[in-house]
């Protein structure tokens, strides 16, 4: 949630300026999401948030939902790269896909 809301932060802060000061999208874009050390700070946390959720998540859905393999060697691989993906690939997709949305919702501000 924290770093959450410091996307949030520093999302707002941005639209502000750009449509208060009238200031160019890119020196705003790389004042905020570029060379800013809040972000480093909100990535980090974030990151660490949807780990924990994706594992929460993960181990109250991920057992009951993976009936649909065969129980032999080929399911018990196809399992384990279900888990690598689930668990290491989509928490970071999600983390570095999130400042890309934002950055996509600023560049749309007249």
């Amino acid at each position: 949630m924290i770093g959450l809301i410091y996307y949030f932060a520093l999302f707002f802060n941005a639209k502000k300026e750009i449509k208060e000061e009238k200031t160019s999208k890119n020196a705003i874009l790389n004042k905020y999401f570029n060379n800013n050390a809040i972000l480093g700070y909100a990535a980090a946390h974030y990151m660490v948030g949807i780990i924990a959720l994706v594992v929460t998540v993960g181990n109250t859905f991920f057992d009951t939902s993976m009936d649909f393999l065969p129980n032999n060697f080929i399911g018990g691989i196809a399992a384990f790269m279900l888990m690598i993906l689930y668990f290491f690939v989509l928490p970071g997709f999600i983390v570095v896909k999130t400042p890309k949305v934002f950055i996509h919702f600023l560049n749309k501000i007249n």
